[in-house]
């Protein structure tokens, strides 16, 4: 059974985590880098894993973390403040209002087979003798 680092979010083997770092949840990897790097990792991997409703202790984090001073924490913040509140534009609509141009003049010269209704009229199904 395969354990979670939470520091890189990775999910791997047992033998990947020390005694200590089983309780912790972090593999022998994650644990030889810098304090430093750690957090800024483990704030990264949180800033991803955010739900997209957030609550209002999860917005102020969100916003605390795009003030941030390190500028890869500062950029995911970013990202992640986008994705959930990017401001609402309008679409941008390529037809001209003022375009006079027939839509039966830009169709296809398409004809159907033909096939009238009748075709179909004269097929007796019973609801009740069909195979499902």
């Amino acid at each position: 059974m395969s354990h979670y680092c939470k520091i890189c979010g990775g999910y791997k083997a047992n033998e990947k985590f020390s005694g200590k770092g089983h309780a912790a949840h972090i593999c022998k990897k994650c644990a030889r880098l810098p304090i430093e790097k750690q957090n800024e990792m483990q704030t990264v991997n949180r800033l991803m894993g955010l739900p997209f409703w957030l609550s209002k202790d999860q917005r102020s984090w969100l916003e605390k973390m795009m003030e941030s001073q390190n500028e890869e924490i500062r950029n995911a913040a970013e990202w992640a403040w986008e994705s959930r509140f990017a401001p609402m534009t309008e679409p941008d609509d390529d037809t001209d209002p003022d375009d006079d141009t027939d839509p039966d003049e830009l169709a296809f010269d398409f004809e159907p087979e033909a096939e009238t209704d009748d075709e179909w009229n004269d097929v007796d199904i019973d609801p009740y003798e069909l195979p499902f």
